[in-house]
């Protein structure tokens, strides 16, 4: 930020409103990368690409998944684009029969509901997009080789790496896709049980983490989110009921080349946010600052430009990201 001299002589007063607006700048930079390390860590998946968050059923499905999960006694959110929320105060305004609490929480506030289906739902401009790749909707594609999945190997991970074969030429991946193995089932982290959605058992999924090609020959190996783990020394840690193996389906979600904008659903279990404390610049004014509440960190360095005749401000902030368990949390669509 910078201000002429003349500024700082009569106008400065009013420096917070100066400074606002990289305020704000550096919450939505900080909520976008946030947003971006959500999507490439989730580890769950609920609705379908293709159908639009539009009901509360949608929402109530993930509160419903991360309960069947095991997950008890954590508060659980749901996070969607301002478009989402409109079409769910609509449908709010139709559940209120007669309490003009929730309708005005609906049209006035970004929480749409403090809790319903056992989450808490809020709205964000910040979430992040992405663009499949034109793999996405192939059909015949397979593992082609048993991807490692032991708990040794997977227990201080948060991905694991699948050969995949069956593609067209050159399909292209990009990260933020989901995929699922179909012929793996998620358990029930408590009692080990399949989980069961409708009469069906619930697929293993994740999230493609960097964008990829497959080879000519249609052959790609994925870094994807998530740890299936089998292992048959060490049942207590078993994710899924099955190991993925050689010529299990896989099912790549979307219309491939569309741009999506998943919700995300999660727990304070899922990642955890914080800063890295910065050096004072070896200028003549720079301040550290950390909340003690919070124990974020900021740099402000006051500064000038004496041939321009401004001065100025430089503040800045280095976020660290960390994901805990891919299990969660999740990207969501519609028709959960």
């Amino acid at each position: 930020i910078d201000w002429l001299q003349l500024e700082q002589a009569i106008e400065l007063n009013q420096l917070d409103e100066t400074l606002a607006p990289a305020d704000k700048k550096m919450v939505t930079e900080f909520e976008r990368e946030l947003g971006n390390f959500m999507i490439a860590n989730a580890g769950l998946l609920s609705g379908v690409p293709e159908q639009p968050i539009d009901a509360w059923g949608d929402v109530a499905g993930c509160g419903s998944y991360l309960t069947a999960l095991g997950v008890d006694g954590m508060e659980m959110y749901a996070t969607m684009n301002p478009w989402a929320c409109q079409d769910l105060a609509d449908t709010q305004s139709g559940l209120a029969s007669g309490d003009n609490n929730l309708v005005n929480a609906a049209w006035r506030k970004a929480q749409i509901s403090k809790d319903f289906g056992g989450l808490q739902a809020f709205m964000s401009n910040s979430l992040q997009s992405y663009q499949s790749g034109d793999s996405a909707g192939a059909a015949g594609v397979e593992v082609a080789a048993p991807p490692t999945v032991t708990y040794n190997a997977l227990k201080d991970s948060v991905e694991f790496s699948v050969a995949l074969t069956g593609l067209p030429a050159n399909a292209e991946f990009k990260a933020g896709q989901p995929i699922e193995f179909t012929d793996t089932l998620m358990l029930q982290q408590q009692n080990k049980s399949p989980l069961v959605r409708r009469n069906a058992g619930v697929p293993f999924a994740g999230v493609v983490k960097a964008d990829i090609n497959a080879s000519a020959g249609g052959d790609v190996t994925l870094v994807v989110s998530g740890t299936p783990i089998f292992d048959t020394d060490l049942p207590q840690y078993n994710v899924v009921d099955r190991a993925i193996t050689t010529g299990d389906s896989v099912r790549i979600e979307g219309v491939g080349g569309k741009t999506y904008q998943p919700g995300l659903f999660y727990t304070k279990g899922f990642v955890g946010v914080g800063t890295v404390e910065l050096p004072p610049l070896n200028d003549t004014d720079s301040t550290v600052m950390t909340d003690e509440t919070t124990g974020f960190s900021m740099r402000a360095t006051k500064y000038s430009d004496e041939d321009a005749n401004v001065q100025k401000m430089r503040i800045d902030m280095l976020p660290v990201f960390c994901c805990f368990n891919t299990l969660m949390g999740g990207q969501f669509y519609g028709n959960a």
